[in-house]
């Protein structure tokens, strides 16, 4: 059977439907106050980057009218204008919830100033002395009329399209005025005398100022009104590894200032006039998103609005897990050699890979340190580790990629430290992301070498291991560590590997050896036995992947896949997908680990990734999936997926409909459950 365009869902929609769930998340009352303020804070920034990177990239392709496989057969036209008229429902949604969420805090005694008329008389001076010591040195501010070009705009800041009129004169001048949202906080608060807050945006401190900051020009202000422009980000850096390769990764990052904008967000009052201008000279198209919203824009800052001591309107912090059995040994390379370690935070501690450094730092046994570097933590711990693991004269190696995707300015800003301090750093291959994480620790034992492994679905990164789901394998296991080391020779001869028959490697077998693995499970229900796949992973777009799902599904193989983000695939499509069900789960903890359980006949196989099933990732990075050989760390992966596909709290149904509805199931909220689940295996 032939499947056509009406059996796969663009990346671009799925994608919004995804950030739809994380806004259901800021919507829901049973999720505290200053949390539903986050995740309004992250649907924000998921927009922002959605349309700096999938967005830009759908327009390209609809302006140069090329044919994209990711697109699975739909029009990128049709496509790129069902995502507009979504983008616009859902800012109106967005809408409706920050009022709700406003209210709410409101009942609570925080009190959101949504109008700079709205602030008490009695603080202006305070707000106003904050305006010109602190901000009013930041504030960029151009004449329009003055000026022979419009300027470039910075698509960090909010601006403010000020009317002017100079000494009574009727002809209106215009002022684009940049608020410092990079430099200083969003909100400023101000307790009452009764406990609550005031809680006032930048913006309107900014708009309470206006006549100061014009008041010797002789300009009245008669109207000022925010918009935001965000700009394609999909810029291509050069993949020339020579010595310049920093300079020209420095070289594409300033090519992101300029580049065109592809979506204007603008006050809902601003006149006609003044928006058919700013269009004209930011030359936004019909292939652009426009959209009239609110007053206020780049609610990614509600990500860090202050808490202002309301810990009751907050999570309860949760202290990660430790392992009695890592605990038990005093070296942690001792309790390995003779056990794998499966940790599984944030609900266990990310602290023992740190620990596991520091430790290889001080071994006088220790030779070397190999790790692959895709985002670090702005004060890492980690990387504390490596320094002194050179300073007591290891031989500390990292492969850092420049181009992760808006840290590229961070990983060049780390190279040039590594570097300065004895670390030798190595880059990216062209056409290749390294996105693989991995850490590989060569140690002398009885006069030969043994080494020493870790293995993680997530970045080595301590500040997102606190937010983010990732399992990391600590192990000793010869095949593993052997395969491991011939990864590293790769990345530093350029090419030259071996055979991997223990690891999933992308580019080399990872596409081909899960592509093996699912044709083995259509052949078991071919032969009437018992076949099934249990998948999780944060995005499935890759078509040959999907092609094979169905085919697996016609055969009677039982496919459940537990989804975060973007799936192309739809399930429940009669004669297609009958067998496939997918979820997602959307709650405190970012769901991030990737693994996949293949029913391999009745012998389980287990395997976890730092891949997803994208086209990308299987072709177009370096990626490491990983078994887990073990029955305990197997059955606990098993236990871990069970628990995840109960869940009756967090887990929305995908179909075709993508509307999100809660799943019905028999098991209480599974990120709960995961952490007692582990408390009581890690007293073992």
């Amino acid at each position: 059977m032939e499947f056509g365009p009406e059996h796969y869902c663009p990346k671009e929609i799925s994608w919004l439907a995804f950030n739809a769930r994380v806004l259901q998340e800021a919507k829901n009352p049973t999720t505290p106050l200053l949390e539903r303020v986050k995740f309004l804070g992250i649907v924000s920034s998921n927009e922002d980057e959605f349309f700096r990177v999938r967005v830009s990239g759908l327009k390209s392709i609809t302006e140069e009218g090329y044919y994209s496989p990711s697109l699975f057969g739909h029009s990128a036209r049709k496509t790129l204008r069902k995502v507009q008229k979504i983008a616009k429902k859902n800012a109106e949604d967005f809408s409706a919830v920050i009022e709700e969420v406003y209210e709410g805090l409101k009942e609570e005694g925080i009190h959101i100033i949504t109008d700079h008329e709205q602030i008490p008389k009695e603080h202006h001076e305070e707000l106003l002395d904050y305006f010109v010591n602190t901000l009013n040195p930041y504030i960029s501010a151009v004449l329009l009329d003055q000026t022979p070009t419009f300027p470039v705009l910075n698509e960090k800041l909010i601006y403010l399209a000020v009317e002017l009129s100079f000494e009574g004169q009727k002809k209106m001048s215009y002022a684009l005025v940049g608020i410092p949202i990079d430099r200083f906080p969003r909100f400023y608060s101000i307790k009452c005398q009764n406990g609550g807050h005031f809680v006032i945006f930048q913006d309107d401190i900014v708009r309470l100022g206006l006549n100061r900051l014009f008041a010797r020009s002789k300009y009245t202000i008669k109207g000022a009104y925010s918009f935001k422009v965000t700009r394609d980000a999909d810029v291509d850096f050069d993949d020339d590894l020579s010595e310049s390769y920093i300079d020209r990764i420095n070289e594409g990052l300033e090519k992101r200032k300029f580049s065109a904008p592809v979506r204007l967000l603008y006050d809902k009052n601003m006149p006609a006039n003044m928006v058919d201008e700013l269009c004209k000279q930011l030359s936004i198209d019909e292939l652009d998103t426009i959209i009239s919203d609110a007053k206020y824009h780049n609610y990614s800052d509600l990500m860090r609005f202050p808490d202002l001591g309301r810990t009751d309107l907050m999570w309860n912090k949760l202290t990660p897990l430790r392992d009695n059995y890592l605990d038990k040994n005093r070296s942690i390379f001792d309790t390995i050699a003779t056990r794998e370690v499966l940790l599984y935070y944030p609900f266990q501690t990310f602290d023992y890979f740190v620990e596991m450094l520091r430790e290889a730092a001080l071994d006088p046994n220790v030779i070397s340190i190999r790790m692959t570097a895709y985002r670090l933590a702005s004060d890492s711990r980690v990387v504390a580790a490596l320094i002194n693991a050179v300073r007591n004269g290891k031989f500390v190696e990292v492969v850092m990629e420049l181009q992760a995707r808006f840290d590229e300015k961070a990983n060049v800003k780390w190279s040039g430290r590594l570097v300065e301090q004895g670390i030798k750093v190595t880059y990216g291959m062209k056409g290749l992301k390294v996105h693989a994480k991995i850490c590989l620790i060569r140690r002398r034992e009885n006069k030969a070498d043994r080494f020493y492994a870790a293995l993680g679905t997530g970045n080595f990164n301590e500040s997102t291991s606190r937010l983010y789901t990732d399992h990391m394998l600590l192990t000793a296991r010869e095949t593993v560590t052997r395969e491991v080391k011939d990864v590293f020779r790769f990345l530093e001869n350029r090419y030259q590997y071996n055979k991997f028959t223990t690891l999933l490697t992308a580019p080399f077998n990872l596409r081909s050896r899960v592509s093996r693995m699912i044709e083995k499970e259509i052949s078991f229900a071919q032969a009437g036995k018992k076949a099934y796949l249990n998948l999780k992973l944060n995005n499935l777009a890759d078509k040959e992947i999907i092609d094979l799902l169905y085919k697996a599904s016609q055969a009677g193989v039982r496919i459940r896949a537990i989804i975060r983000g973007m799936c192309s695939l739809i399930p429940g499509i009669p004669g297609v997908s009958e067998n496939i069900e997918v979820i997602s789960i959307v709650d405190r903890f970012l769901e991030h680990s990737r693994f996949y359980i293949f029913g391999n006949g009745g012998r389980p196989e287990a395997h976890l990734s730092s891949a997803d099933w994208m086209t990308r990732n299987f072709d177009r990075r370096v990626e490491v999936a990983f078994p887990i050989r073990g029955q305990r760390l197997r059955q606990q992966l098993i236990d871990t997926f069970e628990l995840q596909w109960n869940d009756s709290e967090k887990a929305r149904l995908i179909d075709a409909d993508l509307k999100n509805n809660l799943r019905e199931a028999t098991g209480p909220r599974s990120q709960n459950e995961t952490r007692h689940y582990l408390k009581r295996i890690s007293k073992k």
